[in-house]
């Protein structure tokens, strides 16, 4: 089973994304805690395990995390698939995300996590990047063994902006069994709460 729960700010009315929208950029931003006292009796025995995929690998402080390009890949993907190579070459996105490591949205809200005696901010992360249409999205996978947590996250859109969000605590025994799999229509410029009993994720979406 898949125990969370979230809690979306405000009540939103809804916007169609066209597809003229595919070269804007988002900044994304995550606050990552855990619970220094944990309420329930709830037993977790699902194991959780990361699927080998082509996820887009989020190394802390790499060169590789600069200069985002996601919007011209459906594009790339086309010239492939018609034999393209030359155009192909040219639309080739050799970088997917450009990292940031400021927290502009959720400062506030991380400076009281960071003074909550209850939680434990472990760490935040901020990158900015384009949404692609769902056939050309992937997931950008993070992973810290320090911490022993790592996540999931992929943005795309249909006619709408979703995000696919697969959040995990490691433990002792390298066994996942406490995570959040969030799949979910988000929206620009909001803020965004998803719970465990032991961990949760805040994720800010925001139009730059």
């Amino acid at each position: 089973m898949k125990f969370y729960k979230f809690i979306t700010c405000l009540i939103f009315i809804s916007i169609p994304v066209f597809g003229s929208d595919s070269d804007k950029e988002y900044k994304i931003e995550l606050l990552i805690y855990t619970y220094n006292k944990v309420n329930t009796i709830e037993s977790f025995n699902t194991i959780y395990e990361v699927l080998d995929s082509d996820h887009i690998k989020y190394y802390d402080n790499d060169d590789n995390n600069r200069n985002s390009n996601f919007s011209n890949i459906s594009q790339y993907l086309d010239a492939i698939l018609v034999g393209d190579s030359l155009n192909a070459i040219k639309l080739y996105p050799k970088i997917w995300l450009r990292d940031s490591n400021k927290i502009d949205t959720l400062k506030i809200i991380k400076n009281n996590l960071i003074n909550d005696k209850n939680k434990e901010l472990i760490n935040s992360k901020s990158w900015i990047q384009t949404i692609p249409e769902f056939d050309s999205s992937r997931s950008i996978s993070y992973l810290n063994n320090e911490d022993n947590y790592g996540f999931l996250f992929k943005l795309y859109k249909k006619r709408f902006i979703h995000v696919e969000l697969e959040g995990f605590i490691i433990s002792e025994d390298d066994e996942i069994n406490k995570y959040i799999n969030i799949d979910q229509r988000v929206f620009n410029d909001e803020v965004y709460f998803f719970d465990h009993p032991y961990f949760g994720i805040i994720l800010s979406l925001k139009e730059i």
